[in-house]
């Protein structure tokens, strides 16, 4: 045995060494998916190194004959594990079986056995020759049609697994595509060198081997550099499948062309069938295809359908689903069960009617006997009475018309913000209130224009505040001061409406109430004009305190400012080029 010392020597032991680093570091993570595979490739790499530098020192032709046998066992064995690494690696962990094992080894067991018992033969090569290369000799033949089948083989190997990772490259985040790339091109050395090799463009003596110096410093630097073997994809996909398998959300994977591609086990069962995977959504739930064909956009909607023989209404999400470059790939599009909360919400809302409409109707009977009561009563106490039965008959109307308020908002439910000038809702409401109230002094502080963003119904919790101030101002000289300015808070700019007066104040148990966001069966509040202003305020995405004051009672509403205008709201929902 004599030793050679070349570049190529050279370039074959680093290679060796690399792969036995990667191998070792991969084993002490052998818990990580795929760690276990890429230590089998790098092993069985640098196992194939080794050899090539083992036949570097052998001089005689049967020598080498039989170290480029056990290369040509070992060659298969490596795509192999490439291939069992990239299905571990992306998620697909499951096609790992025992029909597919054996299937994928019938070829490499069939060649191998073929090798060992035959070569050389003009079927696997030929022209075989010791030929002198950089002061040492190198194996040199023709392969043969075997050979050269079996090449095509290991090639397709290698393809489905670059399939594999390339798919995660498109599909998948920063830091999996970064690893993806890296492991690519961390194959790419090796299987270009063979592949000059083949084509007889490499320097007699250099072969696929060198390809591994590559492969092992690319894999090094994904180790350090982008935590290979730390954080891999299967664990993201693993996690996404069973939540998705586990929801009780219905959700189905669209195509293009409306093609379910995917759906859930809850999906599955609404639909009464597990085979629904390449049929179309119209043939399968046509409710739904048309409630998605009629949306003009992605906005949240709605569908009812026969489950059961029971109409059943569903929420409906879509969520476009894009690949690079901003392709769109499908929708995802999922269903929520809203049937129990509609029927409540109907109940509810029946029940609201009825009661606000007798309610009113026979608050209505009440004021007018007692009204007639009151004028013809000799007796002062009568009278008295009278009057009380008035006062609280007068406080049920407006309980009523406060509830009328209430359905009116939510019912709309829209959460739409748009630009309201705050201090001309402020002005319009007090000249309003004053003239309903001419004996409270009302006083306003508002600048020329303080733009917010808000629900359509702003208005209505502003006449809300100042009308409660007025109505509720038991002082002998009442009177209320509106004030509007801005505030800087967490970094935005808020818009501050203050009403303060002088009357008995707001009672605690509105206030605890209001900030706990529920009335106890032990506590209740006096009136619903303040969770009128408190539902406003939340949907407009605002706040509603309760400052300290010396007088009577201060309630702060804080909206968020805008620069935007209400003009500029306007332009934007008429559009460009639009005729007005």
């Amino acid at each position: 045995m004599v030793w050679w010392f070349s570049p190529h020597a050279v370039l074959t032991a680093l290679s060796t060494v690399l792969g036995i680093g990667v191998a070792v570091f991969s084993l002490r993570n052998r818990r990580v998916a795929g760690a276990v595979p890429l230590a089998a490739l790098m092993g069985t790499a640098s196992l194939w190194s080794a050899l090539d530098l083992a036949a570097v020192a052998v001089a005689g032709i049967e020598g080498k004959l039989l170290l480029s046998r056990l290369q040509m066992s070992l060659a298969p064995l490596a795509v192999l594990c490439w291939l069992w690494f990239a299905v571990v690696y992306t998620g697909h962990e499951e096609w790992v079986n025992r029909w597919s094992v054996p299937a994928l080894l019938a070829e490499p067991v069939a060649f191998t056995a073929v090798i060992w018992a035959v070569d050389p033969d003009p079927l696997l090569r030929s022209g075989v020759t010791l030929e002198p290369a950089g002061g040492m000799q190198v194996l040199r033949y023709d392969p043969g049609p075997l050979f050269e089948a079996h090449i095509a083989y290991t090639y397709l190997l290698f393809l489905a697994g670059a399939v594999l990772l390339t798919r995660l490259v498109v599909n998948t985040d920063q830091l999996y595509r970064d690893q993806s790339v890296a492991l690519l091109l961390a194959v790419c050395g090796p299987l270009a060198a063979n592949a000059l090799w083949l084509l007889g463009l490499l320097p007699p003596g250099v072969e696929t081997n060198v390809g591994f110096v590559f492969t092992g410093v690319v894999l090094a630097i994904a180790i350090f550099r982008q935590r290979l073997l730390e954080i891999v994809p299967v664990a993201k996909e693993i996690a996404r499948e069973e939540l998705i398998t586990e929801m009780e959300d219905r959700v189905f994977v669209l195509d293009d062309d409306d093609r379910i591609v995917d759906a859930n086990p809850s999906a599955r069962r609404l639909v009464g069938r597990d085979s629904i995977v390449g049929e179309p959504l119209s043939s399968v739930l046509p409710e739904l295809h048309a409630e998605l064909r009629e949306g003009a956009t992605d906005a949240p909607g709605s569908v009812r359908i026969a489950v059961d023989g029971i109409d059943r209404d569903f929420d409906v999400r879509v969520a476009r689903l894009h690949r690079a470059h901003g392709l769109v790939a499908g929708r995802l599009v999922s269903l929520r069960d809203v049937t129990t909360q509609r029927r409540r919400e109907q109940r509810l809302n029946v029940l609201m009617r009825v009661l606000r409409h007798n309610l009113r109707n026979g608050t209505a009977s009440v004021i007018g006997y007692a009204q007639v009561i009151s004028q013809r009563a000799d007796d002062t106490e009568i009278e008295t009475a009278a009057d009380r039965i008035l006062a609280k008959s007068w406080e049920l109307a407006d309980l009523s018309d406060q509830a009328r308020e209430i359905a009116t908002v939510l019912e709309t439910g829209d959460e739409t913000r748009t630009v309201h000038d705050l201090s001309t809702v402020v002005t319009e409401t007090v000249d309003e209130v004053t003239e309903e109230f001419p004996a409270v002094d009302v006083e306003t502080a508002v600048p020329d224009e303080a733009n917010v963003l808000a629900v359509e119904s702003l208005p209505t919790a502003v006449t809300q505040l100042v009308e409660n101030a007025c109505k509720h101002n038991d002082d002998e000289s009442p009177w209320i001061r509106v004030t509007v300015d801005t505030h800087e808070r967490d970094g935005q700019t808020w818009a501050r409406l203050l009403v303060v007066d002088n009357g008995p104040g707001i009672p605690d148990a509105d206030v605890a109430a209001l900030e706990q966001g529920y009335e106890t069966s032990l506590e209740h509040g006096s009136g619903l004009g303040l969770w009128i202003v408190k539902w406003i305020t939340d949907l407009s995405g605002g706040t509603v305190s309760f400052p300290e004051t010396n007088h009577g009672g201060a309630v702060a509403v804080s909206l968020p400012h805008t620069e935007r205008t209400q003009a500029d709201d306007v332009a934007a929902s008429v559009g460009p080029g639009t005729n007005h």
